[in-house]
C-alpha cells in the first residue's frame, strides 16, 4: 500500500522476486474506496540457450551429437534446479533419438550433457524449453541438426565377437 502525495500520486514498486524466473505477466492492481483499476505488467528477462557439440550435423550410424541448454535469469545469472525439457519438433524432416526427455540445471544454469543420435535423414529441430513450477513454459531455444544419411551399406559380423573364430574342420557355426 502507498499513501498519495500532493499531487494525489502514490508510488509502489514492484518486484519480480527471486524464487520465480518465469517470463509472465504480472497484474497491478489500485484501490481507493470502491474505485479500482488494474494494469498488466510484462516480467521478462529469462532465456534458455541451446549448445550442439561438436557441430550441428552428423550422419546416420556416424555417432552421436551432445547438448547441453543454459537457463539464465535477466541479469545474466545461471539459475540453479530448473527443468529443462527436450524434444524434436513437429517441424523436423528426419528423425532421431534423446538420451533424457528433461534435464536439471547445476549451480551455474547448465543440464548435464544430452545426447542425440541420428537415425533418419532431414533436418531435426531440436527443442530446450524452460519449465516454470507449475509446467508451463518459461523460455524456449531450438537448434536445427542436419542429419545425412549413411553412405554405403552398414555391415559387420557381430558373433562370435572373437576374430577369426576358432572352427573344427567340417563343423558349423552360427
Amino acid at each position: 500500500s502507498a499513501t498519495t502525495d500532493a499531487n494525489g500520486q502514490a508510488t509502489v514498486l514492484l518486484k519480480s522476486g527471486i524464487s520465480d524466473f518465469s517470463n509472465r505477466i504480472a497484474t497491478v492492481t489500485a484501490t481507493q474506496g470502491a474505485q479500482s483499476a488494474s494494469l498488466p505488467i510484462l516480467i521478462k528477462g529469462s532465456t534458455v540457450a541451446l549448445t550442439v557439440l561438436p557441430a550441428s550435423n552428423i550422419q546416420v550410424g556416424a555417432g552421436t551429437l551432445t547438448a547441453t541448454a543454459l537457463a539464465t535469469d535477466a541479469a545474466g545469472l545461471g539459475k540453479f534446479n530448473q527443468t529443462i525439457r527436450f524434444s524434436i519438433g513437429a517441424a523436423s524432416t528426419g528423425l532421431g533419438t534423446l538420451s533424457s526427455a528433461a534435464l536439471i540445471t547445476d549451480s551455474q544454469g547448465v543440464t548435464p550433457t544430452l545426447t542425440f543420435t541420428p537415425t533418419q535423414a532431414g533436418t531435426v529441430v531440436l527443442t530446450a524449453e524452460w519449465l516454470d513450477a507449475a509446467g508451463g513454459i518459461t523460455a524456449t531455444a531450438t537448434q536445427n541438426i542436419t542429419v545425412e544419411a549413411a553412405s554405403g551399406v552398414a555391415f559387420a559380423i557381430t558373433i562370435p565377437v572373437a576374430n577369426p573364430a576358432p572352427l573344427t574342420s567340417g563343423a558349423t557355426q552360427a
